[in-house]
C-alpha cells in the first residue's frame, strides 16, 4: 500500500471578497471566511440572549481560554502535539488558534457563562433589558407669557 499525502484545498479569499466582507460586517462576522487557523462558530439569537457554539475537536477543557476585554470576546486555544516525533503526515491542528467577536452594546459581559462538551464550547451571552426612556411632556404656554409681557411693556410709563 502507497501512502499519498492528503492536501486539502485551502478557502482562497481575493481582495474583493475581504473588501466585500468588511463593508457588510456586523461586527459578529469578522473574517467570517473559513480557514484553518480559526474555529467554525454558530450565533444564534433570541430575545434573551446570544448563544454562540465554537468547535474545538481534540482539545481539553483546560487549554481553552475565554475572555472579554474593551468589548471584543476573545476565543483561545492551545494544543502541542509530540516535538519530538518524526512524523511522517502531520496534519492535525497544533500551536495556537484563536477568534475574536465584538459584543454589541446589548449584552452583559459580565454575566456570560460557557460549557464545554465533546470538542464544542457552548457560549451562553444574555441581552440586557431593553430601557424605553421615560418621555415627560411639557405643557408650553406661550399665548399667556405674550399677553403678560405686552401688558408689562404698555402700561409702564
Amino acid at each position: 500500500m502507497t501512502l499519498i499525502k492528503w492536501k486539502p484545498r485551502h478557502l482562497s479569499i481575493n481582495d474583493f471578497d475581504q473588501m466585500i466582507n468588511n463593508i457588510f460586517n456586523d461586527g459578529w462576522n469578522i473574517n467570517s471566511y473559513k480557514t484553518n487557523d480559526l474555529p467554525a462558530v454558530d450565533i444564534l439569537e433570541d430575545k434573551t440572549k446570544f448563544e454562540l457554539k465554537a468547535d474545538f475537536p481534540g482539545f481539553e477543557r483546560k487549554n481553552i481560554s475565554l475572555s472579554v476585554e474593551d468589548g471584543l470576546l476573545k476565543l483561545a486555544a492551545v494544543q502541542n502535539n509530540d516535538a519530538d516525533s518524526n512524523y511522517t503526515i502531520n496534519e492535525r491542528r497544533s500551536g495556537n488558534i484563536e477568534r475574536s467577536f465584538t459584543l454589541p452594546d446589548s449584552v452583559l459581559p459580565e454575566k456570560i457563562s460557557a460549557k464545554y462538551k465533546n470538542g464544542t464550547l457552548l457560549i451562553n451571552i444574555p441581552k440586557a433589558k431593553e430601557i424605553k426612556p421615560e418621555v415627560n411632556k411639557i405643557k408650553i404656554n406661550l399665548i399667556r407669557f405674550f399677553i403678560n409681557y405686552c401688558l408689562v411693556n404698555i402700561t409702564a410709563p
